[in-house]
């Protein structure tokens, strides 16, 4: 059975496809800032050999920022990866 998991966006006219993956993967907030990544999960996830990509939202989209063992999922370098990458993401803001 081939699964496929799949997040849309609603941008306020319709709904988007923001991201899809035939791997396991949830929204999560890695570093507790608010803003949701998507963790997709490589192999086993309960595998010491196990891996995690870990997307972040850029203007429309999911862009990956990382792939790292799972173990490294809420360490000190993912958490700096995720604010520098915070600080380089323009957001839209509403008047």
């Amino acid at each position: 059975m081939v699964r496929s998991y799949k997040l849309f966006m609603y941008d306020g006219n319709r709904f988007l496809k923001a991201f899809d993956t035939g791997e396991i993967a949830e929204v999560i907030d890695v570093d507790g800032d608010g803003y949701p990544e998507v963790v997709e999960f490589l192999g086993n996830r309960g595998s010491a050999s196990g891996r995690a990509r870990i997307w972040i939202w850029q203007r429309s989209q999911f862009k990956l920022l990382t792939t790292v063992p799972i173990s490294e999922l809420y360490s000190e370098k993912v958490f700096s990866l995720l604010a520098n990458a915070s600080k380089s993401v323009t957001t839209k803001t509403n008047p």
